[in-house]
């Protein structure tokens, strides 16, 4: 899941990298654009409710956590799903050695 960038009207503009602490109570902003994380959805996509994952990698890094956007307020033809603050794009990945 990679987050593009602010949606139109934001609630909440995002921040910036460099003033961005990854689990710090004093950020200001939304999570800052270009922000990438893998892990398992924890709940179907749905308008109205959060994107909801357990995070296992974020911008590369082996990190594990909980991720909870704001609540979705459309998911677009191009199969972006906007929330109220940002604009992300969700793939499934699929692990080495598995088949379908």
């Amino acid at each position: 899941m990679q987050k593009v960038r602010a949606c139109v009207g934001a609630a909440v503009g995002p921040g910036s990298w460099a003033d961005w602490v990854p689990g710090g109570w004093g950020n200001r902003g939304s999570l800052p654009v270009d922000y990438e994380l893998r892990g398992v959805l924890l709940a179907p996509i749905r308008v109205g409710e959060p994107i909801s994952v357990y995070r296992t990698w974020r911008n590369g890094v082996s990190t594990e956590g909980m991720f909870l956007s704001t609540a979705i307020r459309e998911i677009a033809s191009s199969g972006e799903i906007l929330t109220s603050n940002s604009v992300y794009r969700i793939a499934a990945l699929q692990a080495a050695g598995c088949r379908n």
